[in-house]
């Protein structure tokens, strides 16, 4: 996969995990300095104000400041979970460091996720919304972009020790273990291809009130291909896409939007 594909199903699957909201600025394929090969995730603070808005943040990590020309990040991430895709090359976001966890170059090995903080003496510590993204996404970008392997995560502080500070509140050594535990699945609240049990079957009873029929299989609590199909022609139906089309997941946003399409008559007579 290109890499803007590899961030785009990332962004996606933590969207369908916890149902944050993903804004593609414009240009986001394109965009860089040059090639990034995706080695891992550097976690970033803004060290921005309550008072910028996620616009005035995009446009902060797509231009840059004097002295230093954007993008400076490669995704951006708003205190209230909104992960801000900015660019798929490379980022002017780390700048010189000493090789760590398998990385010798943070610019090019590395997505910069960039946190809206203020940054140590602030005060401010992540909110449990973007603690939540971006262990979630930096999971899922993991597998999208290396699959079994272990690509590394590590704070800036950590890349530059001496000369940079962030993120100065999360512990990154916990950090890295949800990491772990989220990939082995110990921390998903979605379901896909594969799984089995009372969630599924209710999942599927929702798609057969919705008009979603499993005319072979039923309600039999066993997500497989015709459970799969029926999810992905009601994730089109309420102009949602699949990460996935092999293995959509069912994760709190698409729940969500089944709660809202069983609430609404069928008949407008009918309230």
């Amino acid at each position: 996969m290109s890499n803007a594909s590899i961030i785009r199903t990332a962004a996606s699957r933590t969207r369908a995990d916890l149902g944050v909201t993903v804004v593609e600025l414009a240009g986001f394929a394109a965009r860089g300095h040059g090639a990034l090969t995706i080695r891992g995730t550097m976690w970033h603070d803004t060290v921005t104000g309550t008072n910028v808005s996620r616009t005035r943040l995009g446009t902060l990590l797509r231009d840059g400041y004097v002295g230093l020309r954007g993008p400076i990040a490669t995704v951006g991430l708003d205190r209230d979970g909104t992960l801000i895709l900015v660019a798929a090359g490379r980022a002017h976001h780390a700048g010189s460091g000493s090789p760590t966890r398998g990385i010798t170059s943070g610019n090019a090995q590395t997505v910069g996720l960039e946190v809206a903080n203020r940054g140590r003496g602030s005060g401010e510590r992540w909110t449990g919304a973007q603690y939540d993204a971006a262990v979630a996404f930096t999971a899922h970008l993991a597998d999208a972009a290396a699959g079994a392997r272990r690509p590394a995560m590590l704070g800036h502080r950590e890349w530059a020790p001496g000369r940079k500070v962030d993120p100065w509140a999360p512990n990154l050594g916990t950090g890295r273990e949800r990491i772990v535990a989220y990939r082995r699945g110990a921390a998903r609240n979605y379901l896909t291809v594969g799984d089995t049990g009372a969630e599924v079957r209710a999942w599927q009873r929702d798609l057969i009130a919705a008009g979603f029929d499993l005319p072979t299989y039923g309600a039999d609590g066993s997500f497989g291909a015709e459970t799969a199909s029926a999810s992905l022609a009601f994730l089109a139906s309420v102009g949602m896409a699949a990460a996935d089309p092999d293995a959509p997941r069912i994760g709190p946003a698409t729940r969500a939007a089944m709660a809202a399409a069983l609430a609404t008559p069928s008949d407008p007579w009918e309230e």
